[in-house]
């Protein structure tokens, strides 16, 4: 997903290169350091179920997409 990002990036903004590439770095480091606990949290916060966590996750990530298409621009 994150050389999607540079991809799109590279294509659509340009003129401001240097200031979206870093966003992208600043939110790939974030997700890499809190990932495992928010993971965690949500581990056993749906009572140590694999299923339910995967459930989760898929429909955070579906809820991701429907939000890439609305919003990126054409």
């Amino acid at each position: 997903m994150q050389i999607t990002c540079y991809s799109i990036i590279t294509t659509v903004f340009k003129d401001e290169l240097i200031r979206y590439i870093t966003y992208i770095e600043i939110v790939a480091g974030l997700g890499l350091s809190l990932g495992p606990a928010v993971g965690s949290f949500v581990y056993g916060t749906l009572d140590f179920k694999f299923q339910n966590t995967m459930i989760f996750f898929a429909a955070l990530n579906f809820i991701g997409m429907v939000l890439c298409i609305i919003l990126m621009p054409s």
